[in-house]
């Protein structure tokens, strides 16, 4: 019990310098691609769904990593173990409630830089030199 409970909380500590790292991406993607944004916004996308098309562009890459990061993390733990030991089976709820806070937490962290791109002034934005000019 002890092992198991250090291990989530090594685990959930790891979750912060993780959330800082996808805050800070998403803020650098963000920042990159202003004139795109301003373009959506001056072609009638509201505020909101432009948070919310950041929001869901997080999640698909939260999603994807989350679930190669646990396939990988699965295989390496099958191959050391395979020859001491057999695996017991997954507890697929422990898996899914990870899953779901690792969703939370990065969603979280993406939608700083979301709100700061849906407040940014359409005018400003456009008037950007177009990066492949």
């Amino acid at each position: 019990m002890l092992a198991a409970t250090t291990l989530y909380s090594v685990a959930a500590s790891a979750l912060v310098p993780h959330a800082c790292a996808v805050g800070s991406s998403a803020s650098i993607r963000t920042m990159a691609r202003r004139h795109e944004l301003a373009t959506l916004r001056a072609c009638g996308m509201r505020r909101a769904t432009l948070v919310l098309l950041l929001e869901l562009k997080a999640l698909w890459i939260t999603v994807i990593g989350a679930l190669l990061g646990f396939g990988i993390a699965s295989l390496a733990a099958w191959s050391i173990r395979q020859e001491s030991r057999p695996l017991p089976e997954p507890d697929l709820l422990r898996v899914a409630s990870v899953i779901g806070v690792l969703i939370a937490v990065f969603l979280l962290a993406a939608l700083v830089p979301a709100l700061q791109a849906a407040r940014h002034d359409v005018a400003r934005g456009l008037a950007l030199l177009h990066p492949d000019a």
